[in-house]
């Protein structure tokens, strides 16, 4: 995180599995590694996983209040697939997430149990299309 609650992206070549672990068992930046800092005006990732408190069907997510998903969401929201990872007990039925105007729907939504798509036709282009890229990645 950096100020202005703007994110810093990297893009990575090394193995994360064989990165150091955190007191929590997390992976954590080698200092030798050869991340390169990803430029802000560079091309969007293909897929975006928010962190949220809760979401709703409509897309809608309550996230952390810092902020810093909903920039780069307006950023970059059209050009990748959205996804929020929520557990199944903050995932709610109807639309009960309280939006503010920078607030931009996510296109997925992950639980332990499901996953749910918005619905919307652009969404469904940008599912397809990350399919292609994925596609396309493997060979």
């Amino acid at each position: 995180m950096l100020p202005e609650r703007e994110l810093e992206w990297f893009s990575l070549s090394s193995d994360v599995e064989n990165w150091p672990k955190d007191k929590r068992g997390l992976p954590v930046l080698p200092a030798e590694t050869t991340a390169q800092k990803f430029p802000q005006a560079a091309a969007a990732p293909w897929v975006v996983f928010t962190p949220c408190l809760a979401a709703d069907k409509s897309g809608s997510r309550l996230g952390y209040g810092g902020g810093y998903y909903d920039r780069f969401i307006s950023r970059h929201g059209e050009q990748c697939l959205l996804v929020a990872c929520v557990p199944e007990s903050h995932f709610l039925e109807f639309s009960a997430i309280p939006k503010e105007a920078h607030d931009r729907p996510v296109d997925v939504i992950i639980t332990e149990n499901q996953m749910w798509i918005t619905g919307d036709e652009k969404i469904q282009k940008k599912i397809k299309l990350f399919d292609q890229l994925l596609n396309k990645a493997r060979g």
